[in-house]
């Protein structure tokens, strides 16, 4: 720090920045310290080392416990895989060890955490996964539509040759909503008939 000549009725305190260095000035009165509004606050490099302590404590508290393992299990709750896995892997990392033991693409499975669907994107230890935590996987169908339509009718298709798979017929009104479940096995229908019905997709039975 630097002050003026006594006399001149005010001070000039000077805080010098580490990065990079220069002066910048602060203006006071013997009535109190004002700084000048065109001056942006420098912090102390105590304080920002303590900044930066802190932000590494953060991080620290993620990386902790290096590893996760998590138990992937089928709709019938049998198990598929259980992999071990960083903290900060992904979402997209379990789907990947899925996808190694089952054969079933990453974009075509779903994990699930209490009932909620748990992004590709996220991290591991941001999701709320602890260890020995259990997923359930759900296979969408990948291949197939289903259609509603005006005429009472659903059909399933298949998505690359184009090709109806199935009709489904027992609506007395228009259907205005076609849904596959979870596993891409059964078809949910609604109709302005004020039905709904549940179909198996392949066979069509309702």
């Amino acid at each position: 720090t630097a002050a003026a000549p006594r006399g001149s009725g005010r001070t000039s305190v000077w805080c010098a920045r580490r990065r990079p260095r220069q002066l910048m000035p602060a203006a006071a009165t013997h009535e109190g310290t004002k700084r000048s509004p065109e001056v942006a606050e420098v912090p102390c490099a105590k304080r920002a080392r303590g900044d930066v302590a802190i932000r590494w404590l953060r991080v620290g508290a993620r990386t902790q416990h290096h590893t996760i393992t998590v138990v992937v299990v089928n709709m019938a709750g049998v198990e598929v895989v259980r992999p071990t896995l960083s903290m900060d892997s992904t979402v997209w990392d379990v789907k990947r060890k899925v996808s190694e033991a089952t054969g079933i693409p990453p974009w075509r499975q779903q994990l699930l955490l209490d009932a909620q669907i748990l992004s590709g994107a996220g991290v591991l230890a941001d999701v709320g996964l602890q260890d020995g935590a259990s997923l359930s996987l759900v296979v969408s169908s990948g291949s197939k539509v289903v259609t509603a339509s005006g005429d009472g009718l659903a059909k399933v298709w298949c998505s690359s040759t184009g090709r109806c798979l199935q009709t489904l017929k027992g609506h007395d009104d228009c259907v205005r909503t076609a849904v596959f479940s979870p596993d891409g096995v059964e078809v949910l229908t609604a109709s302005h008939d004020g039905t709904a019905k549940l179909w198996h997709a392949s066979s069509g039975a309702c």
